[in-house]
């Protein structure tokens, strides 16, 4: 007799390398996170050199998650996990199989041809989404915004001893957050680290996450969050500062128009990089940072995600 878990339909997130950001900590059974190709250098080297030579990608370089295919009513593939013929080796497995396709980056900044939205739209029809509802305003597809896994064990109320904190590569902000620097940290202190970057901010080796997150996150108050233009987009450091309840700084002011700010908007300030006023930043330093129940987290949590998508 068949188990109720046995009865549960199961459901998959493919993503490119799995011991990046939140993806290591998704290891539920039923909602779960693979990466696609077991081995990630070597899978996609083969594959960039197949898609050039307008070849798909055999079945046998794909990861472990390729003999549950059967087991999967839906498979969601995230942007950078695609490769030409992934969908038609996911179908020819299991027919009934509802496969969609994410994009977790704007569309104007991916450079692959094959992940273009028009090639895209011609394989996969309507099931699209994108985290950005500007990007899917425009080019008519779903939107949902990103989700996100905390790490076990964690203690979110350790004492922070750092007020400012980021991570992440340049994408024509490091000038932008090299100024703040310069400003704020006559009086404040920051761990800032931007990938990429040649100024005295830039770090050229990468970061672990895991490590970000316990040696960096943890102990700062505040995180900082800018990008390039205002965008109706949840980042990664907004669904950061939503589950590690911590204070949000940043230019974005269309997340606004988005439901999550609803449950941040308490410990957010919006600035302009290039104009900083430090009477509205010692405002914010001095105000306490508001904590959000759990189960107003829920929908961003990674199994919910994927259950309702």
């Amino acid at each position: 007799m068949k188990t109720d878990f046995q009865k549960e339909k199961k459901r998959c997130f493919l993503v490119f390398k799995k011991d990046l950001y939140f993806y290591r900590y998704c290891n539920n059974r039923q909602y779960r996170c693979d990466q696609i190709f077991t081995h990630y250098r070597l899978g996609f080297f083969v594959a960039h050199v197949l898609k050039k030579m307008n070849l798909k990608i055999p079945k046998i370089l794909l990861g472990e998650w390729k003999k549950k295919i059967r087991k999967f009513d839906t498979i969601v593939i995230s942007d950078y996990a695609y490769f030409p013929g992934l969908e038609k080796i996911i179908s020819n497995v299991n027919p009934n199989c509802r496969i969609v396709f994410y994009y977790m980056n704007s569309i104007k900044y991916i450079k692959e041809r094959y992940l273009e939205i028009d090639y895209i739209k011609s394989l996969f029809g309507k099931n699209i989404y994108s985290y950005n509802q500007t990007d899917a305003n425009k080019y008519n597809i779903y939107f949902k915004p990103t989700m996100y896994k905390l790490p076990e064990k964690l203690n979110l109320e350790q004492n922070a001893f750092t007020d400012f904190v980021y991570l992440g590569r340049d994408k024509n902000r490091g000038n932008g957050i090299s100024e703040f620097n310069n400003v704020v940290c006559k009086k404040y202190s920051a761990n800032i680290k931007i990938l990429d970057y040649h100024g005295q901010l830039g770090c050229k080796k990468f970061v672990d996450y895991e490590k970000y997150i316990f040696n960096m996150l943890l102990p700062a108050k505040v995180i900082i969050d800018m990008i390039e233009e205002p965008s109706e987009c949840v980042t990664l450091r907004a669904l950061e500062a939503l589950f590690f309840d911590k204070k949000y700084l940043t230019n974005n002011i269309k997340i606004k128009e988005m439901e999550i700010y609803n449950l941040l908007k308490e410990n957010t300030l919006f600035i302009d990089y290039k104009r900083i006023n430090l009477d509205e930043i010692d405002d914010f330093m001095n105000k306490k940072t508001k904590i959000i129940d759990s189960k107003e987290k829920e929908k961003y949590i990674f199994e919910n995600w994927l259950k309702n998508i």
